[in-house]
């Protein structure tokens, strides 16, 4: 639709980890390593980078940060707590 070509970005990601286990069951405080997740994110203001798999960590308190960016906003003005947005998501 031309009134959204060149101005939407997509994120897709889940709502949690896996953590450590092969026969993972469960998620939560209990779990290690449940906080820890994938993202995939794309827009014309990110660039494709492809599949990266030797990165740092993860998480899903980055998530908030990283939209916010997307639309020019800065997460941590408003959570000065918050994790960090993803790093090289935006151009």
């Amino acid at each position: 639709m031309p009134q959204y070509r060149g101005k939407t970005a997509l994120i897709i990601t889940t709502d949690h980890g896996r953590g450590d286990g092969k026969e993972w069951t469960s998620h939560g405080e209990k779990v290690a390593n449940a906080e820890y997740t994938w993202i995939m994110a794309m827009g014309p203001d990110t660039p494709a980078l492809g599949e990266r798999i030797r990165t740092g960590n993860v998480n899903n308190g980055q998530v908030a940060a990283s939209i916010a960016a997307l639309v020019g906003q800065d997460y941590a003005t408003a959570q000065p707590k918050a994790q960090k947005a993803l790093p090289d998501l935006l151009r």
